[in-house]
């Protein structure tokens, strides 16, 4: 299989779109449970953005900015590597979620496109494990979405789950508070979930086909492991 323009022009953008800072309208994400002193501080940041007190800090990001280059870099030789295989699997270099995950001092924001099929239809997931005492108290779901929010056997809510489809029309963002809070990385159904733990309470942002799945709970990090675990579609 021969080298094309077209191939070439869709591996630059992959490299381009990381070397982008994908700022979109932060009040249109939808965002979890912040802190009182997080919510403060980042109210604090976005007045001085607006009125450009706030320049890009590059030598704040470390090894993250250059991870993003790195990143840029592999993408390119992934997808150029693809060029060469057979088209059953070229087929596995297409349809995923692109994901460019830029850390700030104070949050990690996730700018996410996909080159999924705009026919493809959501489909929700099931829960097929949960702690014992552990039950559904409220459901919302949407065409493309679907938020889940589980009690404990006292009626407190110990964890709430979302599931968004993305498609070709589709370009969006999701933050999370990732200030002075552990971030591990775990294997689940041969993907890679990232597990933030912060306080009591531990985010998960977990890209799963076209879907990404993200929460927070206080139930153990064991528990949050079974639970992904034993998702189905």
């Amino acid at each position: 299989m021969k080298l094309s323009d077209e191939k070439l022009q869709y591996a630059a953008k992959l490299a381009a779109k990381a070397e982008l800072e994908p700022w979109l309208d932060y009040e249109a994400y939808e965002e979890p449970v912040f802190s009182a002193k997080f919510q403060q501080r980042m109210q604090e940041l976005i007045k001085n953005v607006r009125v450009g007190n706030v320049a890009q800090d590059r030598a704040r990001l470390g090894w993250q900015y250059y991870g993003r280059r790195s990143l840029a870099a592999v993408l390119l030789c992934f997808l150029l590597s693809c060029v060469a295989m057979p088209e059953a699997v070229m087929a596995g270099c297409r349809s995923v979620l692109e994901v460019v995950r830029t850390v700030f001092e104070e949050y990690t924001e996730y700018h996410i496109t996909s080159r999924e099929s705009d026919s493809t239809q959501f489909v929700p997931i099931s829960l097929n494990y949960l702690p014992e005492g552990i039950y559904e108290a409220e459901r919302e779901e949407h065409p493309t979405r679907l938020r889940i929010v589980y009690h404990n056997p006292v009626g407190q809510s110990i964890l709430t789950i979302m599931q968004e489809l993305f498609t070709g029309d589709v370009e969006s963002g999701y933050i999370t508070d990732t200030e002075d809070a552990q971030i591990t990385y775990c294997m689940i159904q041969n993907e890679m979930v990232e597990l933030i733990t912060k306080d009591d309470r531990i985010q998960f942002v977990w890209e799963h086909g076209a879907y990404l799945i993200t929460g927070q709970t206080r139930l153990s990090k064991e528990e949050v492991i079974l639970i992904l675990q034993n998702i189905t579609l």
